[in-house]
C-alpha cells in the first residue's frame, strides 16, 4: 500500500511539473496572475454595471461548467446570456467579487471567493441582497484573457432573504 502510495505522489509531482512547460521556459510569475485574476473580479462588475451582455460572455469559457444553488447544471455560456437578457429587463444588478485565495496550476487558477449581489426590481419593488461564496478554476483563452472554467457557488442567506 505505502509504495502504491508513494508512486501516485510521484506520478502526480512530474504530471504537474511536465504541465508547467519545457526546461528554460519562463516561469509564471504569480504576482502578476494573482493581479489579473483580481482584475477579473473588477471588469466583471463594471460589464455588469453597464448591462453588457456581450462583455459579460467574455468572462465566461465557451465550454464552462457552472453550478448553482437549486439548478441543474449548466454547461457553455449560450444559457448566460439569455439569462441577463431577461433579468436586465426587469431589473438592476450589482455584483462584487472579492477573490480570497488563488492558486495557480500550470494553465489554470483556482480561486475561492465571496461575493454579493443586488438586485433590484425596476417596477420600484425593495432591493434584494444576496452573500455568497463560490470556488472557481479559471483558463486562459485563446486571447490570452482569464475566464471562468468551472463556478460553483452558494448562498450565504436565503434567495431572496437579506
Amino acid at each position: 500500500m505505502k509504495k502504491s502510495i508513494v508512486i501516485s505522489g510521484v506520478s502526480l509531482l512530474l504530471c504537474f511539473g511536465g504541465c508547467l512547460g519545457p526546461a528554460g521556459e519562463s516561469a509564471i510569475d504569480p504576482k502578476a496572475v494573482e493581479a489579473q485574476i483580481r482584475m477579473v473580479a473588477s471588469n466583471h462588475t463594471a460589464a455588469l454595471d453597464a448591462k453588457d451582455v456581450e462583455g459579460i460572455l467574455q468572462f465566461y469559457a465557451e465550454d464552462g461548467i457552472m453550478i448553482m444553488p437549486g439548478e441543474p447544471i449548466k454547461y457553455g455560456n449560450a444559457w448566460i446570456r439569455n439569462y441577463l437578457e431577461d433579468l436586465f429587463k426587469t431589473h438592476e444588478l450589482h455584483e462584487t467579487i472579492a477573490f480570497i485565495d488563488i492558486r495557480i496550476i500550470a494553465d489554470r487558477v483556482a480561486a475561492s471567493y465571496r461575493f454579493e449581489q443586488q438586485v433590484i426590481p425596476l417596477d420600484g419593488g425593495s432591493m434584494v441582497i444576496q452573500r455568497g461564496k463560490g470556488l472557481c478554476i479559471l483558463k486562459r483563452s485563446n486571447t490570452n484573457s482569464w475566464q471562468f472554467e468551472w463556478n460553483a457557488y452558494s448562498y450565504d442567506n436565503p434567495v431572496g432573504g437579506e
